[in-house]
């Protein structure tokens, strides 16, 4: 076996969760929801070859959601997380080509995806239906890739001491803020009852905003 070469490691996610929903209808018209969820995530990297290793992170998120609905208008807030992978949280270097290294950051956290949505729908007797929406979501701690460039030989710790040589780019993973989308849609469609059949038109425009290093900045 090459062991420079060969890397046998298992990688294991634990997921527990509790939720408790509330909702509230006053009227026909009116109505109230509220949830909040926590979930819990353990990540655990282990590794038999070429080294015997193990490596577990734990994430805890409180996901709160929100909603409302006024007659034909509806509003909604939703919250998720997206967690590291593997490649991203594996604190081993990767020296296959000597100038382009390649090491995972096991100090990232989890992203936190952020969703506002708002739609108004409304059917008329003559059987058309129009619908307007608007979504926008925000993520914080986006993982983004991050390079750093060596232009002299520099010692670096990762558990040990590793000599970096001039000219060679690190790769890596970071946390940063300002990641957004947004989205405007309407749909209308139509039953047409003289040739038994429907019609459907749909429009609409999207705009996503993605951070990413250069360098020390983002």
């Amino acid at each position: 076996i090459d062991y420079a070469n060969t890397f046998d490691y298992t990688y294991r996610t634990h997921s527990h969760y509790a939720s408790a929903a509330w909702s509230l209808n006053t009227t026909k018209n009116l109505g109230f929801t509220a949830m909040v969820s926590v979930d819990v995530d353990k990540l655990t990297d282990h590794e038999t070859i070429p080294d015997a290793y193990q490596y577990s992170k734990c994430y805890v998120s409180i996901l709160p959601s929100l909603g409302f609905q006024f007659k034909k208008y509806v509003f909604n807030y939703t919250t998720e997380t997206i967690l590291p992978s593997l490649e991203q949280i594996r604190y081993q270097m990767d020296d296959r080509n000597p100038l382009m290294l390649r090491i995972g950051n096991p100090d990232l956290k989890q992203s936190m995806v952020h969703t506002l949505q708002f739609n108004y729908s409304t059917f008329t007797k003559k059987r058309n239906t129009f619908l307007v929406g608007l979504r926008a979501g925000y993520v914080s701690n986006s993982i983004v890739a991050k390079s750093r460039y060596f232009g002299s030989d520099e010692t670096i710790n990762i558990g040990y001491d590793y000599v970096v040589n001039s000219g060679s780019t690190l790769f890596t993973y970071e946390n940063a803020d300002g990641a957004f989308n947004t989205e405007g849609y309407t749909s209308w469609s139509a039953r047409l009852n003289k040739i038994k059949s429907s019609i459907m038109i749909n429009v609409g425009s999207s705009y996503k905003r993605s951070p990413m290093y250069v360098g020390e900045q983002y």
